[in-house]
């Protein structure tokens, strides 16, 4: 009634059915926030996790108090993320605010009670949670604690000051203790039908001997079913109970259970067949990973549900078994002494369950109720692979009817069972499952959203397949389908069941084991051209996005956790396998969190930003365990743990490296011997002894060890490396560490001679920024600023694939390997997190790649149509058909820094490219020799190049503010013009010849008129026309001629092309773009007609030169930046190079025609990896590692470092129909059975099957259509 009152005042003072209307909303908001963490899996071993306690209360305290739950919505739309924050941020936000605000309408009579605070898995967070309790001894409301007394609990309790009640159980007087059991046993049993005598009740309090447990138990057993099964013989049996002499209190639990069971199976009543139902069922319950009911174990038993429920009926003493005709409810243990019992009664062959055999057992029927699953695709009968499952308003209570809690039960639980068992005995129902059953259990766990927890599963079936010696095959194929899970699991494609077969089986690697499994099953599926799905390895398994620039990341040692620290100081862990935040964002400092470091027990990390401090945290609960650390007098570059997890060690700007004590935070040794800054530290056990290894600016390497408090020089300074050491990493034995420098060098050292064992082939372009090695210690992995990933076999020191692992868009800031060394996680400057994958089966293609390997900074075509020349972030220089793609030179490996820009000479013959190492190099084209250069005149980077018409000299321009005229005879630097204010990034000569033009930073264009007197010696004489306007103030990033030589176009950092009037300076601007995105380059059509531009946001438009009209685009061309494009001379096709990587040929006429839309024609990529048609429909998620290969509607072809592709959508729909457009496709019965795809187009696809039996059975379609598969009689 309290309630209703509040509303009806409430209705009173706002007179507003809105704001109620709010209000509740509000209201249901949090409950449904709140019930995500509180209500899933509440039973299972997550309720342990001390992080679930205060949300947990929170939301029960929102349920009982209206006022509690508005202040607590109030709270958590300021503060969304508050249940996953740290203890005391919870606590804060969850529980102090609301209620200080809501205190004034709580009932006075609340009481929180937390039971068994001591079974929370982090302990240390418990002792947290009774400090942050006792620190608040004013709220209104009350809190009863029950826990053994551990340590850190008694400590906390020990430590307070505060107002608080201790009751010790085991140290009230034992009478006490029996007076309490016996009101409790009086109250209990007060209802018997022959009341209890004062000897029976003293009887039984003596046999409980201050265990309430055994009360409780024995008072169950003797109430069973209301008093309703002979409550007197049941008395009888607990009071005539032997007698034990064991001093061990838990020998008088044993004796009462023993009892109880007894009487459940020895009953005279009884069949054989109702003892051994009784049996499965307890040992089923016994054994069950997650309570079952009593639907889910009758279908795990093939019994019925009433079987179950009669085996179960002398089992309530024991077992917590839900009321007869109640809705759902779980049979569970009602205390873990019992299920002790009953796993160590050998001698008693009635109820004695063999723990090991039985999970083999269950195990064996849990993956045979998913192989007889039927249908065996399709489960659900989805109509459409264009929606997402959510969208589907009918799916929930399709899933209800196809997914029994048995089978549901099955997929989450048979690996469990598995492992308790010690492996499988049927190692050929464990294969089978992975080549007929795994596509199934996606579906079911997609469908019921689990699909988050199967790449954890299919890493623990992974693990035990090594056991399994068959040559590696089942290896290798569970291998597979861990990598197929974990991708599909992380990806948008989850959203959508019918993507397990549409995206991710159709365009996984042809020579996989999963798709030569079932592949062949399946007909429909999308079709694809070109090599690059046959070849591709499915390396990067899944990326997520954290958010802000990811400048230091670490992997817990049990893999299952990573922890990031971001540029604007925020910490956060997550859960390796869903990618979602389970701790944070915590704030620590305002400053960037550079460096991230885990304990080797994995129970604390210790963040450092980017200062002289270091903190210790709580991996579980965020709170600060010691710290700040300050003993630097400058930034900290490094941080790792000793293997025992007793020292911390740092290495400093300040020359220093520190190692700390764990327990103090005390430094208890410090290490001198560096000149400059120490920027790498790495640890490691040898031979009984803390092995660190360091790595300075100084250029040099320590090898040190850590004895008695004193850092000691094993070897060193060891020379190596001819620039700074920015990375080190020491294998897990100890033996060989490895140091990365900031000129992409890496060697290799034996730490017991410090004799340098082998130097790594270059491949990386710029600063090694970190380096780890595999658990193994076969291999070490390599990242860099130059954005790529490279894996080394640590004895030959070669790639151990030819190419990078991964190449990202964004410097990459930090990686490591996981625990187990299938993955290696990296993150970079984007705030991007990649998990990679660092093993596949079937063949590794290295050998030449198709491609740069790194961004196209510059394409040209070559005026004779024949060739496009492309300069790369690589350092090379390639051309390529311009009618096939292929390579026809290069690379031409020449220049020692970044290749910025390339252009073709008018007739073609000579293709100048311009560098990072501030010179220029003139090629013949036909050949790749140099005709002449290098070209050394500036002082900065080359940033554009071009030829005159007559070919005899080149223009260039430059970040050190001058552009330079060089002869193309003699390599003469001929003219300066040095009247530039700031970098020159463009320059572009007239068709004419007359006249050239420089773009810059500062806004201007200039255009200088040709001269014949050049003179290198002065300056340049023609006095420019400077193009510049108020209106439009915007760094000049490109420019290029129209033929006639009339206007100048130019790009804008605000979404637009400039056209500039030579002749009067007049500005037009055209807009094709946001107003945030940046044109990075534009060109003219040979005719005159059109000017392309090509965006920072990877776009490409296409403009009507006259009136700025858009003809094309804007299209979503590329992945990252579009950085250079080109028109063919022909005008038939556009060249864009991108920071992706990739080329891209496009057919102008293709773009330019408006056609009109078709259902089902991949138009354009999305962001998140969809291919989408021109009505939005999703057609297919391509894996992340293909995005950047998939050539889409317009484009003729690409070319990258690991080929492309394109999708023929076609093999979708070329059986169509008019009348009745639902086709099925039969294929041969194989050992299988059949199986088939039906699509209906061209609105959307439909999925139907054919049994798994060999005899015709007829299935209906989800549409009731009917078609007629060859060879059966009967329509399937």
């Amino acid at each position: 009634m309290r309630g209703r009152s509040h509303v009806q005042t409430y209705i009173r003072a706002e007179e507003d059915v809105q704001d109620i209307m709010e209000y509740y909303r509000r209201i249901h908001s949090i409950f449904q926030k709140l019930q995500r963490i509180v209500l899933r899996e509440c039973t299972l071993p997550q309720c342990r996790d001390v992080g679930r306690i205060i949300p947990t209360i929170a939301y029960q305290l929102a349920q009982v108090s209206p006022e509690f739950a508005l202040e607590l919505s109030r709270v958590l739309e300021l503060n969304a993320d508050s249940q996953l924050q740290g203890l005391e941020t919870q606590f804060q936000k969850l529980l102090i605010s609301p209620l200080q605000s809501a205190s004034k309408g709580l009932s006075l009579d609340l009481v929180v009670v937390i039971e068994a605070l001591d079974e929370c898995e982090d302990q240390e967070g418990a002792g947290l949670l009774i400090n942050l309790l006792l620190a608040q001894p004013n709220l209104p409301i009350k809190f009863l604690i029950t826990s053994r007394p551990e340590p850190v609990i008694r400590a906390s309790l020990e430590n307070s000051s505060a107002h608080f009640e201790v009751c010790h159980l085991h140290s009230l007087d034992e009478t006490t203790v029996k007076g309490d059991i016996r009101a409790y046993l009086e109250d209990e049993l007060r209802h018997m039908p022959t009341p209890l005598t004062n000897v029976q009740l003293d009887s039984l309090v003596e046999r409980s001997n201050t265990l309430f447990i055994f009360a409780a138990t024995a008072v169950r057993y003797i109430r069973s079913r209301n008093f309703s099964m002979n409550p007197e013989k049941r008395l009888a049996l607990v009071l005539g109970a032997s007698n034990t002499t064991s001093e061990v209190k838990d020998a008088e639990i044993c004796e009462l259970y023993m009892t109880i069971v007894d009487s459940a199976f020895t009953d005279t009543a009884l069949e054989d067949w109702d003892r051994e139902d009784r049996k499965r069922v307890l040992h089923a319950v016994i054994c069950a990973q997650q309570p079952l009911t009593i639907l889910a174990l009758a279908d795990l038993l093939e019994m019925t549900p009433k079987r179950v429920d009669d085996a179960l009926d002398a089992l309530w003493s024991v077992l917590s078994v839900p009321l007869p005709g109640s809705d759902g409810g779980f049979v569970t243990v009602l205390h873990t002494s019992f299920r002790d019992f009953i796993f160590s009664c050998p001698d008693s062959k009635t109820f004695y369950c063999d723990q090991k055999q039985h999970n083999q057992k269950l195990a064996h029927r849990c993956l045979e109720m998913i192989r007889h699953t039927k249908p065996s695709f399709n489960i659900c009968a989805l109509e459409s692979s264009y929606i997402l499952d959510d969208e589907d308003s009918r799916l929930p209570e399709r899933i209800k009817a196809a997914i029994s809690p048995g089978l549901l039960y099955s997929c989450l639980n048979w690996i469990a069972h598995l492992e308790i068992a010690g492996g499988p005995e049927d190692w050929d129902q464990f294969s089978e499952f992975f080549t007929s059953s795994l596509l199934l259990w996606m579906e079911i766990l997609t469908l019921t959203r689990c699909i988050g927890l199967g790449p954890r599963v299919m890493w623990r079936a992974q693990q035990l397949s090594k056991d399994y010696n068959s040559g590696g095959t089942l290896h290798d194929l569970v291998q597979d389908a861990h990598n197929f899970v974990t991708m599909f699991a992380s990806s948008p494609a989850r959203l959508s069941t019918p993507h397990i077969y549409i995206s991710m089986l159709a365009l996984w690697p042809r020579d996989s084991p999963i798709y030569g499994s079932y592949s062949q099953r399946f007909c429909g599926l999308i079709a694809t051209r070109g090599s690059t799905i046959a070849s591709h390895q499915s390396r990067i398994l899944s990326k997520w996005l954290v958010g802000d620039a990811v400048s230091s990341l670490a992997i817990s040692p049990d893999g299952a956790r990573v922890t990031t620290g971001t540029s604007n100081g925020n910490i956060c862990i997550w859960d390796t396998q869903s990618k979602q935040i389970i701790l944070g964002p915590l704030k620590i400092h305002l400053d960037a969190v550079t460096l991230v470091a885990y304990t080797p027990n994995g129970l604390y990390v210790a963040p450092c930003p980017s200062s002289a401090m270091v903190f210790i945290q709580n991996s579980q609960t965020g709170q600060i365990a010691l710290g700040p650390l300050k003993a630097h007098s400058k930034r900290i570059n490094s941080i790792v743990y000793s293997p025992d997890s007793t020292l911390l060690i740092t290495g400093s700007d300040d020359c220093t490296i520190r190692a700390w004590s764990t327990s103090t935070g005390e430094t208890v040794a410090i290490f001198e011997g560096h000149t400059a800054p120490v920027l790498s530290v790495t640890c490691s056990r040898s031979e009984n002894r803390t092995l660190v290894v360091s790595g300075s600016a100084d250029r040099q390497v320590f090898i040190l060890e850590i004895r008695t408090a004193v850092i000691r020089v094993v070897f060193g300074p060891l020379d190596g490396h001819n620039s700074p050491v920015t990375a080190v990493a020491c294998s897990p034995d100890g033996s060989c560490a490895v140091s990365g420098s900031a000129d992409g060098t890496i060697c290799i050292w034996d730490t017991h001679t410090g004799r340098m064992l082998r130097r790594c082939p270059t491949s990386h372009l710029s600063s090694i920024s970190r380096l780890s090695f595999s658990p193994s210690g076969s291999q070490f992995a390599s990242c860099s600023i130059d954005s790529t990933i490279y894996t080394w076999d640590l004895f030959s020191t070669e790639p151990v694939v030819g190419r990078p692992l991964g190449t990202q868009t964004c410097a990459l800031s930090a990686l490591s390997y996981s625990p187990y060394g299938d993955q290696i996680i990296s993150c970079s400057e984007d705030g991007v997190v990649h998990v990679f994958g660092t093993t596949r089966a079937g063949s590794d293609i290295a050998g030449m790649a198709d491609g740069h390997l790194a961004q196209i900074n510059s394409v040209a075509y070559s005026p004779d149509g024949a060739h496009i020349a492309s300069g790369s972030h690589d350092k090379t220089v390639c051309t390529w058909d311009a009618y096939t793609g292929c390579r026809s030179l290069g690379p031409l490996e020449q220049h020692s820094g970044t290749v910025e820009v390339v252009a073709y000479s008018s007739d073609s013959s000579l293709i100048v490219s311009g560098s990072a190492d501030k010179t220029l190099i003139i090629w013949v084209s036909q050949t790749g020799k140099i005709k002449i250069g290098p070209l050394r005149g500036h002082e900065s980077i080359v940033y554009s190049a071009a030829f005159f018409p007559d070919n005899m000299r080149v223009v260039s321009g430059s970040a050190d503010h001058a552009v330079h005229i060089w002869s193309v005879s003699t390599g003469e630097l001929i003219a300066k013009v040095r009247d530039q204010e700031s970098w020159v990034y463009s320059v572009a000569c007239s068709p004419s010849g007359s006249h050239f033009a420089s773009g810059s930073v500062n806004q201007t264009i200039r255009v200088y008129e040709v001269s014949e007197d050049f003179d290198a010696s002065s300056e340049y004489a023609s006095q420019p026309l400077v193009l510049k306007s108020d209106a439009h103030a915007s760094p000049v990033l490109c420019c290029a001629f129209s033929p006639d030589g009339a206007y100048i176009v130019s790009g804008s950092d605000d979404g637009a092309i400039c056209r500039w009037d030579v002749n009067t300076g007049e500005l037009t601007i055209w807009p094709v773009g946001e107003p945030d995105s940046i044109v990075r380059t534009v060109a003219y059509s040979p005719d005159g007609k059109y000017v392309a531009s090509g965006s920072e946001d990877g776009v490409i438009c296409i403009v009507d030169a006259r009136t700025g009209d858009t003809v094309a685009g804007p299209l979503q061309a590329h992945s990252d930046e579009i950085l250079s494009i080109a028109y063919s001379p022909d005008n038939t096709h556009l060249a864009s190079g991108s920071a992706d990587g990739t080329i891209r040929v496009w057919s102008i006429d293709r773009l330019q025609r408006r056609l009109e839309p078709q259902l089902g024609t991949a138009q354009r990529l999305t962001k998140d990896g969809w291919v989408i048609d021109h009505s939005l429909n999703r057609l297919v998620w391509i894996p992340h590692d293909l995005q950047d290969r998939l050539s889409l509607e317009g484009e003729v072809f690409q070319i990258a470092s690991q080929g492309s592709f394109s999708l023929d959508m076609a093999s979708c729909n070329r059986h169509q129909a008019h009348e009745n457009p639902t086709i099925v496709w039969s294929i041969a019965i194989g050992a299988a059975g059949p199986l088939a795809v039906a699509v209906v187009p061209p609105i959307r696809r439909r999925f139907g099957w054919a049994p798994d039996e060999r005899i015709p059975t007829s299935y209906p379609l989800p549409n009731r259509a009917r078609a007629t598969l060859t060879g059966y009689d009967d329509p399937a």
